[in-house]
Protein backbone atom coordinates (compact mmCIF):
# COMPACT_ATOMS: atom_id res chain seq x y z
CA UNK A 1 0.00 0.00 0.00
CA UNK A 2 1.36 3.44 -0.95
CA UNK A 3 0.11 6.77 0.24
CA UNK A 4 0.50 9.96 -1.74
CA UNK A 5 0.77 13.56 -0.65
CA UNK A 6 -1.66 15.51 -2.81
CA UNK A 7 -1.61 19.11 -3.95
CA UNK A 8 2.10 19.89 -3.72
CA UNK A 9 2.81 20.06 -7.44
CA UNK A 10 6.46 20.41 -8.40
CA UNK A 11 7.73 19.84 -4.85
CA UNK A 12 5.90 16.54 -4.72
CA UNK A 13 7.36 15.56 -8.10
CA UNK A 14 10.86 16.41 -6.87
CA UNK A 15 10.33 14.36 -3.71
CA UNK A 16 9.00 11.39 -5.68
CA UNK A 17 11.98 11.53 -8.01
CA UNK A 18 14.60 11.79 -5.30
CA UNK A 19 12.79 9.45 -2.92
CA UNK A 20 10.79 6.65 -4.47
CA UNK A 21 12.63 6.51 -7.78
CA UNK A 22 16.16 7.09 -6.47
CA UNK A 23 17.03 6.79 -2.79
CA UNK A 24 14.33 4.38 -1.63
CA UNK A 25 14.94 2.13 -4.64
CA UNK A 26 18.69 1.73 -4.18
CA UNK A 27 19.87 -1.86 -4.19
CA UNK A 28 22.26 -3.48 -1.76
CA UNK A 29 20.44 -2.16 1.32
CA UNK A 30 17.78 -4.23 3.06
CA UNK A 31 14.21 -2.97 3.37
CA UNK A 32 14.59 -3.06 7.16
CA UNK A 33 17.70 -0.85 7.10
CA UNK A 34 16.00 1.56 4.70
CA UNK A 35 13.02 1.80 7.04
CA UNK A 36 15.25 2.47 10.05
CA UNK A 37 17.12 5.24 8.23
CA UNK A 38 14.01 6.81 6.75
CA UNK A 39 11.89 6.94 9.90
CA UNK A 40 14.81 8.06 12.05
CA UNK A 41 15.83 10.85 9.68
CA UNK A 42 12.25 12.12 9.60
CA UNK A 43 12.03 12.23 13.39
CA UNK A 44 15.45 13.86 13.52
CA UNK A 45 14.04 16.89 11.70
CA UNK A 46 10.87 16.84 13.79
CA UNK A 47 8.49 15.64 11.08
CA UNK A 48 5.55 13.63 12.39
CA UNK A 49 3.13 14.30 9.53
CA UNK A 50 2.29 12.81 6.16
CA UNK A 51 5.83 11.83 5.16
CA UNK A 52 6.19 9.87 8.39
CA UNK A 53 2.86 8.17 7.72
CA UNK A 54 4.07 7.18 4.27
CA UNK A 55 7.33 5.86 5.70
CA UNK A 56 5.44 3.83 8.30
CA UNK A 57 3.08 2.38 5.69
CA UNK A 58 6.02 1.27 3.56
CA UNK A 59 7.90 -0.08 6.59
CA UNK A 60 4.92 -2.09 7.82
CA UNK A 61 4.40 -3.53 4.35
CA UNK A 62 7.99 -4.51 3.68
CA UNK A 63 10.27 -4.41 6.66
CA UNK A 64 9.11 -3.85 10.25
CA UNK A 65 6.39 -5.29 12.43
CA UNK A 66 4.09 -3.06 14.42
CA UNK A 67 6.00 -3.91 17.59
CA UNK A 68 9.34 -3.06 15.95
CA UNK A 69 7.93 0.23 14.67
CA UNK A 70 6.71 1.10 18.15
CA UNK A 71 10.01 0.16 19.74
CA UNK A 72 11.89 2.21 17.15
CA UNK A 73 9.95 5.32 18.13
CA UNK A 74 10.48 4.54 21.82
CA UNK A 75 14.22 4.15 21.17
CA UNK A 76 14.36 7.47 19.32
CA UNK A 77 12.59 9.22 22.21
CA UNK A 78 15.92 9.32 24.05
CA UNK A 79 17.29 11.52 21.25
CA UNK A 80 14.34 13.55 19.95
CA UNK A 81 12.46 13.85 23.25
CA UNK A 82 9.14 12.58 24.50
CA UNK A 83 7.14 15.41 22.87
CA UNK A 84 8.22 14.53 19.34
CA UNK A 85 8.06 10.79 20.01
CA UNK A 86 4.54 11.21 21.40
CA UNK A 87 3.35 12.75 18.13
CA UNK A 88 5.12 10.03 16.15
CA UNK A 89 3.44 7.34 18.23
CA UNK A 90 0.04 8.89 17.55
CA UNK A 91 0.85 8.72 13.85
CA UNK A 92 1.87 5.08 14.16
CA UNK A 93 -1.34 4.24 16.02
CA UNK A 94 -3.53 5.86 13.38
CA UNK A 95 -1.52 4.19 10.59
CA UNK A 96 -1.90 0.76 12.18
CA UNK A 97 -5.62 1.34 12.59
CA UNK A 98 -6.01 2.44 8.96
CA UNK A 99 -4.17 -0.66 7.79
CA UNK A 100 -6.25 -2.94 10.01
CA UNK A 101 -3.08 -4.05 11.76
CA UNK A 102 -3.54 -6.24 14.82
CA UNK A 103 -0.96 -4.45 16.99
CA UNK A 104 -2.38 -1.77 19.31
CA UNK A 105 0.20 0.62 20.76
CA UNK A 106 -2.31 1.61 23.43
CA UNK A 107 -2.05 -1.79 25.12
CA UNK A 108 1.74 -2.14 25.05
CA UNK A 109 3.61 -2.26 28.35
CA UNK A 110 6.99 -1.38 29.79
CA UNK A 111 8.78 -3.36 32.48
CA UNK A 112 11.03 -0.52 33.66
CA UNK A 113 9.04 2.71 33.85
CA UNK A 114 7.33 1.86 37.14
CA UNK A 115 10.56 0.95 38.90
CA UNK A 116 12.43 3.35 41.22
CA UNK A 117 14.88 5.69 39.52
CA UNK A 118 17.85 3.85 41.02
CA UNK A 119 16.82 0.63 39.27
CA UNK A 120 16.15 2.40 35.97
CA UNK A 121 19.53 4.14 36.26
CA UNK A 122 21.29 0.82 36.87
CA UNK A 123 19.55 -0.71 33.85
CA UNK A 124 20.47 2.28 31.67
CA UNK A 125 24.11 2.17 32.73
CA UNK A 126 24.22 -1.55 31.98
CA UNK A 127 22.82 -0.95 28.50
CA UNK A 128 25.28 1.90 27.86
CA UNK A 129 28.16 -0.28 29.10
CA UNK A 130 27.38 -2.68 26.27
CA UNK A 131 28.34 0.14 23.92
CA UNK A 132 31.21 1.71 25.88
CA UNK A 133 31.53 1.10 29.61
CA UNK A 134 34.35 3.60 30.34
CA UNK A 135 32.54 6.41 28.52
CA UNK A 136 29.36 5.82 30.52
CA UNK A 137 31.21 6.29 33.81
CA UNK A 138 33.25 9.23 32.51
CA UNK A 139 30.05 11.03 31.55
CA UNK A 140 28.51 10.30 34.94
CA UNK A 141 31.50 11.94 36.65
CA UNK A 142 31.43 14.88 34.22
CA UNK A 143 27.75 15.71 34.64
CA UNK A 144 27.80 15.14 38.40
CA UNK A 145 29.83 18.35 38.71
CA UNK A 146 26.88 20.27 37.25
CA UNK A 147 23.91 18.29 38.50
CA UNK A 148 23.74 15.02 40.43
CA UNK A 149 20.35 14.31 38.85
CA UNK A 150 20.77 15.11 35.13
CA UNK A 151 22.70 12.03 34.06
CA UNK A 152 20.77 9.73 36.40
CA UNK A 153 17.48 10.75 34.81
CA UNK A 154 19.03 10.47 31.34
CA UNK A 155 20.26 6.94 32.05
CA UNK A 156 16.94 6.15 33.71
CA UNK A 157 15.19 6.93 30.44
CA UNK A 158 17.83 5.00 28.51
CA UNK A 159 17.08 2.02 30.74
CA UNK A 160 13.43 2.17 29.64
CA UNK A 161 14.02 2.72 25.93
CA UNK A 162 17.08 0.72 24.93
CA UNK A 163 16.51 -2.92 25.80
CA UNK A 164 13.05 -3.58 24.41
CA UNK A 165 13.68 -6.89 22.67
CA UNK A 166 12.26 -6.45 19.17
CA UNK A 167 15.26 -4.46 17.90
CA UNK A 168 18.87 -5.62 18.23
CA UNK A 169 21.79 -3.30 18.93
CA UNK A 170 22.77 -3.13 15.25
CA UNK A 171 19.31 -1.85 14.29
CA UNK A 172 19.33 0.63 17.16
CA UNK A 173 22.69 2.05 16.11
CA UNK A 174 21.54 2.51 12.50
CA UNK A 175 18.58 4.44 13.86
CA UNK A 176 20.72 6.45 16.26
CA UNK A 177 23.27 7.48 13.63
CA UNK A 178 20.43 8.45 11.29
CA UNK A 179 18.56 10.56 13.83
CA UNK A 180 21.69 12.32 15.09
CA UNK A 181 22.86 13.08 11.56
CA UNK A 182 19.47 14.56 10.66
CA UNK A 183 19.32 16.60 13.87
CA UNK A 184 22.66 18.16 13.00
CA UNK A 185 23.31 19.35 16.57
CA UNK A 186 25.42 16.56 18.07
CA UNK A 187 28.61 15.86 16.06
CA UNK A 188 30.35 14.30 19.06
CA UNK A 189 27.52 11.86 19.70
CA UNK A 190 27.25 11.18 15.97
CA UNK A 191 30.91 10.19 15.78
CA UNK A 192 30.64 8.03 18.88
CA UNK A 193 27.56 6.17 17.68
CA UNK A 194 28.96 5.74 14.18
CA UNK A 195 31.99 3.99 15.70
CA UNK A 196 29.74 1.87 17.90
CA UNK A 197 27.61 1.01 14.86
CA UNK A 198 30.63 -0.34 13.01
CA UNK A 199 31.53 -2.39 16.06
CA UNK A 200 28.00 -3.81 16.15
CA UNK A 201 28.10 -5.16 12.61
CA UNK A 202 26.90 -2.16 10.59
CA UNK A 203 28.73 -2.20 7.27
CA UNK A 204 30.88 0.82 6.36
CA UNK A 205 28.95 1.07 3.11
CA UNK A 206 25.76 1.78 5.06
CA UNK A 207 27.02 5.04 6.57
CA UNK A 208 27.04 6.86 3.20
CA UNK A 209 23.51 5.55 2.60
CA UNK A 210 22.40 7.33 5.77
CA UNK A 211 23.68 10.59 4.29
CA UNK A 212 21.23 10.23 1.40
CA UNK A 213 18.25 10.12 3.76
CA UNK A 214 19.61 13.06 5.73
CA UNK A 215 20.13 15.02 2.50
CA UNK A 216 16.57 14.31 1.40
CA UNK A 217 14.77 15.12 4.65
CA UNK A 218 17.11 17.46 6.57
CA UNK A 219 18.87 19.22 3.68
CA UNK A 220 22.38 19.53 2.34
CA UNK A 221 23.95 21.46 5.26
CA UNK A 222 22.99 18.73 7.72
CA UNK A 223 24.16 16.01 5.33
CA UNK A 224 27.46 17.79 4.65
CA UNK A 225 28.10 18.29 8.37
CA UNK A 226 27.39 14.61 8.99
CA UNK A 227 29.67 13.68 6.11
CA UNK A 228 32.60 15.47 7.75
CA UNK A 229 32.08 13.36 10.88
CA UNK A 230 31.59 10.06 9.05
CA UNK A 231 34.23 10.49 6.35
CA UNK A 232 37.24 9.23 8.31
CA UNK A 233 35.35 6.18 9.52
CA UNK A 234 34.44 5.21 5.96
CA UNK A 235 37.62 6.20 4.13
CA UNK A 236 40.22 5.28 6.77
CA UNK A 237 40.49 1.89 8.48
CA UNK A 238 38.80 1.63 11.84
CA UNK A 239 41.52 2.05 14.46
CA UNK A 240 41.94 -0.83 16.92
CA UNK A 241 40.27 -0.08 20.22
CA UNK A 242 38.32 2.91 18.89
CA UNK A 243 34.96 1.41 19.78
Amino acid sequence: MKTREAGLGALDAIYRGLGARDIFARTGVSDADKALMRISALLGVGHTGSLLREALVDALANALTGVQSEDLIIHLASYVGIARAHDAMRMLASTLEALGHAHDVGTSADTHAGKPLAERFTSGMAQYARLDGPRAHQQLAFYDELSPDHYRYAMGMFGCTFDRPSLDVRAREIATVSVLAAMGTAPGQLGFHARVALGQGVEKTLLPEILLYVQLFAGLPAANNAATVLRDLVVAPLRPGSV
